[in-house]
């Protein structure tokens, strides 16, 4: 079971346009979790924090709660059958790293970053820790810090990532509407791009692809979308380079280019990730390129 705390105000901060705790929910369900527990506080339902179509969109099962109790209140009133948890905080920024490394460990685990003083909330406890706690209620957080749950730093995790061909730290953050959550965003915006790219793609097209970004994150436009459109500029750019129509072929070229960067980055901002498209991204390719070299 996962529980999200999310009674934090700043819960409601928008990164890319969402809201901290809708794109931690869209993060589970792109990971395969059916079901999750959020907290929230009195008198603040969950579709506040939700855009309109994300129960269309979106499979995973959420099970609310508004509540004043304490969390160690909560997990002992209301899931004292579950043999252990995972408990997140909404108002956080979770590496997918994070979160799989706690739904795979065997036992108790608590995952923090050694550079921050006060560290978000990612940990994997079992009931019996839970029980452990005074009746009126020791902090978590403190329970695991005195207790002999074994404890992992970000910076020991294993930080080399092969699909982007890079090595990036697992990003474990809490986040304030007093931060700069635009240098955020373009933080963790240089964190989606691969490895090893050639000179125009690292320096040529990344301010471009960026604003995009925000802008169609803001305007709710799709990555699939967005591959659709590629797609279309890709190979229309092969008839117009066979009859001589050299700068509309190039132009329509050089829009894929932004569009095929764009889409991934979108995509995985926004936490909307499509199996199909990244296919049909990737089987374009070699078409495309025998019809750029005839």
């Amino acid at each position: 079971m996962i529980i999200i705390d999310a009674r934090s105000p700043n819960t409601s901060v928008r990164l890319f346009s969402l809201t901290l705790l809708e794109r931690l929910l869209r993060q589970l369900n792109e990971m395969g979790e059916k079901n999750a527990v959020v907290l929230l506080p009195p008198d603040m339902p969950l579709i506040r924090f939700l855009r309109k179509k994300f129960a269309k969109r979106y499979k995973i099962r959420i099970t609310e709660f508004q509540t004043a109790e304490s969390l160690e209140s909560v997990i002992k009133s209301r899931f004292s059958n579950e043999p252990f948890m995972i408990i997140l905080e909404g108002d956080c920024v979770y590496d997918e790293r994070i979160i799989r490394t706690l739904k795979e460990h065997p036992d108790e685990l608590m995952i923090y970053d050694e550079t921050q003083t006060r560290s978000p909330l990612a940990i994997r406890i079992t009931n019996d820790s839970i029980r452990r706690l005074q009746p009126t209620g020791a902090a978590l957080i403190k329970l695991t810090e005195e207790s002999s749950i074994e404890k992992k730093s970000t910076q020991s995790m294993n930080a080399y990532l092969r699909f982007l061909r890079k090595t990036v730290t697992p990003v474990l953050r809490r986040i304030s509407e007093k931060e700069d959550l635009r240098a955020i965003e373009n933080d963790l915006f240089a964190k989606t791009y691969k490895g090893g790219l050639e000179l125009i793609g690292t320096y040529g097209y990344r301010i471009p692809v960026r604003g995009l970004t925000k802008l169609c994150a803001r305007a709710g436009i799709t990555p699939n979308q967005i591959t659709g459109v590629a797609t279309v500029c890709r190979f229309g750019a092969i008839p117009f380079l066979a009859i001589g129509w050299l700068w509309t072929g190039l132009l329509l070229a050089a829009i894929f280019i932004i569009l095929d960067s764009l889409d991934g980055k979108l995509a995985r901002l926004t936490w909307r990730l499509s199996v199909i498209a990244d296919k049909v991204d990737h089987w374009g390719v070699l078409p495309s390129r025998i019809g750029y070299y005839a």
